[in-house]
């Protein structure tokens, strides 16, 4: 049997293609035009005979063995790929990373075609530092937003989006999943709009995601939740402030906007606490700790008189007092030599811890003011206690203090009371200080 006669039964059905001796132009372009498979090499087509497929919408030639092997121009590729069915096997992920890898497919205009039809070529092309113009990228993007969010195999990340872009993330005309929501809210060319559109939105815990927020986004942040609830306020202010779940740049700048949001801050800086004096003096209410310059800055930022009213007297320091006048002594509440300290403490509703300690009669002030926690093995609670709300104590005289420490009785526990707590929780804190 010759290949013609073989030809004949091959275009009826009784011949297999792998019994074909030789392939013709006639019977590759009958394969072609047939969806027929390739038994033969297809480095043998011609140029010609592959543009014209092309031309005719038959995608198995825009396959990367052809496309390699063959110089068609470039019009005939961005024709073809504007007419291409949807469901072209090189409209899917995987096909798009192997096509972008091609070099003869790495130019601006047919990837910018493959990109307008399935825009998952962008971001292959970006890999293949391919860029496109801030107009392509749009139109791009046009495309790309009209998939539903589970249909998009990519995320955007930074690549340009048009003003309209901007607008249909925040009236929820594009659905997105939170990680692409997350991204645009982290770009620097976000604009204001859209991230207070966000932060309106936001829990506490989006906030402690974000990886900074500027102190006048963070007051337009608790403004709303004030708006809102005082309870979902307070809770905000102690979660973000208090427990610094958040990574502010500028607290001042939030402070000078509404300084009584530092009652939410432990052991805040001198620069802080001088912030929300300069919102309003009697900010100062708010305000406990060992600088008297803080408590003279406060005086002198308005008449003592409707200051000196907020200052607690274990702050009445002799140069304070000599400011305001006063020339008496204040009496210490604490007069004995010392006293006995007993803590109860229940963990976790396991039971009671126990603690007894001497402290000198001059220290009791501070002492009391102390926070701690405590724990027990494995067990603990992370609670922030003060002392003052967990004792009882009574005087005694030094004989009897100088005795019990001679016999290790001046401080005692069961369980682990950290006293330092302070100190510990201040070392990833940089924004607080000690005094």
């Amino acid at each position: 049997m010759n290949n013609k006669e073989k030809f004949e039964l091959y275009k009826q059905g009784k011949l297999s293609g792998l019994d074909i001796d030789e392939w013709t132009e006639e019977i590759k372009w009958f394969a072609i035009t047939n969806n027929k498979p390739f038994y033969f090499d297809v480095s043998t087509l011609s140029n010609n005979m592959v543009i014209k497929g092309l031309e005719e919408g038959y995608t198995r030639l825009f396959n990367l063995d052809i496309i390699e092997t063959h110089n068609i121009p470039d019009d005939v590729y961005i024709d073809f790929i504007r007419k291409a069915p949807d469901n072209s096997e090189f409209f899917s992920p995987f096909e798009a990373e192997k096509y972008c890898k091609c070099k003869k497919l790495q130019k601006h205009d047919i990837m910018y075609e493959l990109a307008l039809r399935y825009p998952m070529y962008v971001y292959y092309a970006r890999q293949n530092n391919i860029k496109f113009t801030n107009e392509e990228y749009y139109k791009i993007a046009d495309i790309y937003f009209e998939e539903d969010e589970l249909d998009r195999p990519f995320n955007w990340g930074d690549m340009p989006l048009d003003d309209k872009h901007w607008k249909m993330i925040v009236n929820d005309e594009i659905s997105l999943t939170s990680d692409e929501h997350e991204t645009f809210i982290k770009r620097e060319d976000c604009p204001k709009y859209v991230y207070y559109d966000f932060l309106a939105e936001s829990s506490k815990y989006d906030i402690e995601k974000l990886p900074s927020i500027s102190g006048e986004d963070l007051y337009f942040y608790l403004q709303t939740k004030r708006n809102e609830s005082s309870y979902e306020f307070e809770d905000c202010c102690k979660y973000l402030l208090t427990q610094k779940h958040c990574n502010c740049t500028d607290l001042d700048t939030l402070l000078k906007k509404d300084g009584s949001y530092i009652q939410y801050m432990r052991n805040p800086k001198i620069n802080l606490c001088k912030a929300a004096i300069d919102n309003s003096p009697d900010n100062i209410k708010y305000i406990d700790v060992k600088s008297e310059d803080v408590y003279l800055y406060a005086l002198k930022k308005d008449k003592y008189e409707n200051v000196a009213k907020y200052i607690d007297e274990k702050h009445l320091t002799p140069k304070i007092r000599d400011y305001l006048g006063i020339k008496e002594e204040v009496k210490s509440k604490y007069p004995a030599d010392y006293y006995v300290v007993k803590f109860e403490c229940n963990l976790a509703d396991e039971g009671n811890l126990q603690k007894v300690v001497c402290i000198k009669g001059s220290e009791m002030e501070e002492y009391l003011n102390k926070e701690f926690s405590v724990s027990f093995g494995n067990l603990e609670d992370n609670e922030i206690r003060v002392v003052k709300d967990y004792v009882s104590y009574e005087p005694i005289q030094k004989e009897i203090y100088n005795m019990l420490k001679k016999l290790g009785l001046d401080n005692i526990e069961s369980g682990y009371f950290n006293m330092d707590y302070d100190l510990e929780y201040d070392k990833d804190n940089s924004e607080y200080e000690l005094y």
